[in-house]
């Protein structure tokens, strides 16, 4: 089992269809951001790139697949996930074929992206590990071949035309999760409430990886197969769609997240907002992977020297107090608003600076600056090196004179 440090997603997701025949699909939009927080979750995915991509034609899709597929370098893992409405030709050849913004109901063939160009584009990428991830009707189709099932007339949400159980292609070397059974649909998250619901298979995927439920006791980590297996049993239990998995000539475990050690939180998606993926609030009290430490000395070896700037407090009109000795921190007992005591040292001119200030009255901003070695005055103007500093109000409480943050710049404008 081999974990790749550099890990990439390009996530493709149709919520409009120029033809009215293909209903909206909002979840879309919660699909793409909530899967691509997850991802980037330093403490879940740790994925190094998503790119997100909204509403694309026939054109761009392939376009955008073609490109980030032939960028992917050997040791890389490179994830593909597309979402939206999708169909066969059951007329023609039963190739599974992706609906896209501007697909002609009348004409799938000739303005749909069909299963063969992606699966070709998979098989050609030179990355060891690559994921394909399906989240529309009748998906299973793609890559596992077709199977004799009855199909759910109601289950239509995701899905544009009938199916015959007819086989199709196969993809080798590539590990494919599809949402739904290759005769039946796949369902979109629900659109009444304050926030958009994700698609069921990819809101299941989502909170798996969140939760880390699937994880394996000894290691941590989340393969794909454990993601699949976990997957698909919420989704026969508690809906009755049927996920389906490939991994034809897959010789690798790959491992597509790690458990949190605490609670990861993932953003919500409100109605009508754009589609954005930021990485999530981090988990506390956890400790990094080893391709997160490479990643931090990689980057710590290519940054280069650095040097810091001296802090000029005159142009600003500021007195400030340095304390003699090391840099430090101030540490200690804190209270629940961040207050520490006022050092002895500072104890002089902190009680100077609030006896003369009389329009502020008992809370007086100063500006806090914590220098390197530094024997210099206790008090002054002037340049000081500075690598941590912030305003600071002191004020009285419990008969001393306490510090309390003042603001969230670290320094002056």
């Amino acid at each position: 089992m081999n974990r790749q440090v550099r890990r990439r997603a390009l996530l493709l997701g149709i919520e409009t269809y120029a033809d009215s025949r293909f209903a909206p699909l909002p979840s879309i939009r919660a699909d793409l951001s909530l899967l691509g927080q997850a991802l980037l979750h330093r403490h879940i995915g740790a994925f190094s790139e998503v790119r997100p991509v909204t509403d694309c034609t026939a054109e761009r899709m392939c376009t955008e697949i073609a490109e980030f597929l032939g960028s992917c370098e050997e040791d890389e893992l490179a994830l593909l996930y597309i979402s939206g409405h999708g169909t066969r030709l059951v007329q023609v050849n039963s190739e599974f074929h992706f609906v896209t913004a501007d697909t002609d109901f009348d004409n799938i063939a000739a303005t749909a992206v069909g299963a063969q160009f992606v699966n070709d584009a998979l098989e050609s990428c030179a990355a060891r590990q690559k994921i394909l991830m399906i989240d529309c009707c009748q998906s299973g189709g793609f890559a596992v071949g077709l199977r004799a099932a009855d199909r759910d007339e109601d289950a239509t949400e995701k899905g544009a035309t009938a199916a015959s159980p007819t086989p199709v292609l196969r993809s080798n070397g590539v590990f494919v999760l599809s949402s739904s059974r290759a005769t039946e649909a796949s369902f979109a998250g629900s659109p009444d409430s304050a926030v958009i619901a994700p698609s069921l298979f990819t809101g299941a995927v989502v909170e798996t990886l969140r939760s880390g439920d699937a994880a394996r006791p000894e290691t941590g980590e989340v393969t794909v197969d454990d993601l699949f297996e976990y997957v698909n049993q919420q989704l026969r239990a508690d809906f009755k769609q049927v996920p389906v998995k490939s991994a034809v000539q897959v010789d690798d475990r790959i491992v597509i997240a790690s458990r949190p050690q605490g609670p990861a939180r993932l953003t919500p998606v409100p109605q009508h907002a754009e589609v954005e993926v930021a990485e999530a609030v981090p988990a506390k009290d956890t400790n990094p992977t080893w391709p997160q430490l490479l990643d931090y000395y990689r980057h710590c070896l290519t940054t280069g020297q650095s040097e810091f700037s001296t802090l000029s407090v005159s142009d600003h009109g500021e007195s400030y107090v340095c304390l003699h000795g090391s840099e430090r921190f101030l540490s200690g007992t804190v209270e629940d608003d961040h207050r520490v005591p006022v050092p002895d040292e500072a104890r002089e001119f902190v009680e100077e600076v609030v006896s003369t200030d009389d329009e502020r009255g008992p809370a007086t901003r100063q500006w806090s600056c914590l220098p390197g070695e530094n024997p210099g005055p206790a008090t002054g103007t002037g340049s000081r090196p500075c690598s941590s500093g912030r305003w600071m109000w002191c004020t009285p409480w419990l008969g001393s004179d306490w510090n309390r943050p003042a603001g969230s710049s670290p320094i002056p404008n």
